[in-house]
């Protein structure tokens, strides 16, 4: 009787494995390297949470860009801060590893831009996390937020050409000029949809007259009437 008991048992597991094995996802075209000794300091379903949390955002990038990743994401884990990325890889504040706003934001920057602190790096990286609040329910605050603060908004033109604005923490002004390009690339995709910008976005900025048939500095009067005025709200559409 014990012996078919378990021999029942060990056709069903078999059958489950089976089951499971027929479902798994396909293999992903790119790589994540977790250093082994963060890892272990993780924990196994930390680690496994993490590693499932950095896949979908790898994808949800690749997706809205029409450009798969396939290379290598080397993930670094800090004491302090919040998120940031460049040249393949992801900078993570330890307390942020299971925050998906900062998982995005950092993975974007990592996978989309070999260098950070750019007018296309904050851009992108910021209207990534404006998507990801769209599809969960919730409006951006970064309109609003922008709107609020309206007196601190510099020129669309200045922050392409000028990195430094980007770096200095210290400045009171640096939380609006690290969302204007965010605000700014979410005004292009009100203005011209999603495969415009995709377009835009695969060019160098000098592209952004050729592509969008005005000139910077007309762009950038479009852009602060749309977000002063009626028309702007405090969602944006990613079609």
């Amino acid at each position: 009787m014990k012996i078919a008991l378990l021999k029942r048992w060990s056709i069903l597991l078999i059958a489950v494995m089976v089951v499971v094995g027929g479902c798994s996802s396909a293999p992903k075209p790119y790589t994540i390297n977790i250093d082994a000794s963060i890892a272990r300091g993780l924990g196994y379903f930390e680690e496994r949470a993490l590693r499932k949390n950095l896949e979908w955002a790898v994808d949800s990038v690749s997706a809205f860009l029409n450009k798969p990743f396939a290379e290598t994401l080397q993930v670094v884990i800090f004491e302090h801060g919040w998120a940031y990325g460049g040249d393949r890889t992801v900078h993570l504040g330890k307390k942020r590893i299971k925050n998906r706003e900062a998982i995005i934001y950092g993975v974007t920057e990592a996978i989309a831009e070999l260098q950070v602190y750019t007018f296309k790096s904050k851009g992108l990286a910021g209207l990534m996390v404006m998507q990801y609040y769209e599809r969960n329910g919730g409006g951006s605050y970064v309109l609003k937020f922008l709107r609020d603060n309206a007196d601190k908004l510099l020129p669309i033109d200045s922050l392409m050409n000028n990195s430094s604005i980007f770096i200095n923490d210290n400045d009171s002004n640096t939380k609006v000029n690290w969302l204007e390009p965010a605000a700014f690339y979410a005004y292009l995709l009100h203005r011209d949809g999603l495969t415009k910008f995709q377009e835009f976005y695969g060019n160098d900025l000098d592209g952004i007259e050729v592509r969008y048939g005005a000139s910077v500095d007309s762009l950038d009067a479009e852009w602060r009437n749309w977000l002063l005025g009626n028309s702007a709200t405090d969602t944006v559409s990613f079609r």
